[in-house]
């Protein structure tokens, strides 16, 4: 009786084009080029929101590389771009203000934790129900947000200290920039 056994591991891997074997998938030269245009607008834009999160760039080198390992091992989409999230600057900024950039780490193990609930529950389906003018909303926020929290970089201040509320550091940004 052969109840609940294993699938065989194989070197078989499903892709746009039927199955291949990953040796295949590996040598071509197209996923070659995509992965390398990829990487040189991930570097570059990880570093900058490493230093917008109020951490060092090498913390942000490290979770595109974490995080673009992470996406081509349990990910597969065509349509998929998997990169730092300028979104989620802001409010990293805020925590690393209050509580120092070592949680971070932890930050993406609890997220992670939390995207593995949704997906056992099957509740990623509801995602789709999302209207669209709630993704419309939510880019134009955080593009303000983000706009916002480079005066200081393009007025060549430094604030005195971080706050762990975002309208707080504008303020102080704004105090700053009226006194010199």
């Amino acid at each position: 009786m052969n109840c609940g056994s294993l699938p065989k591991p194989t070197m078989m891997v499903q892709t746009k084009h039927g199955t291949q074997h990953l040796k295949d998938v590996v040598l071509d030269m197209n996923n070659w080029r995509a992965g390398v245009t990829v990487a040189l607008v991930s570097v570059p834009l990880s570093i900058s929101l490493g230093i917008a999160s109020g951490t060092t760039p090498m913390r942000g080198v490290a979770c595109a590389i974490f995080g673009g390992a992470c996406a081509g091992i349990f990910g597969a989409s065509d349509y998929n771009v998997v990169g730092p999230a300028g979104a989620l600057s802001g409010m990293l900024m805020s925590y690393v203000a209050q509580w120092g950039e070592d949680v971070l780490p932890w930050i993406s193990i609890f997220s992670s934790v939390i995207i593995a609930m949704f997906w056992l529950l099957r509740l990623d389906t509801y995602m789709l129900l999302m209207p669209t003018s709630v993704f419309e909303g939510f880019t134009v926020a955080v593009a303000i947000i983000i706009g916002l929290n480079q005066i200081n970089f393009a007025c060549g201040l430094v604030p005195t200290e971080k706050h762990k509320l975002f309208v707080m550091n504008i303020y102080a940004s704004i105090t700053e920039l009226g006194s010199t």
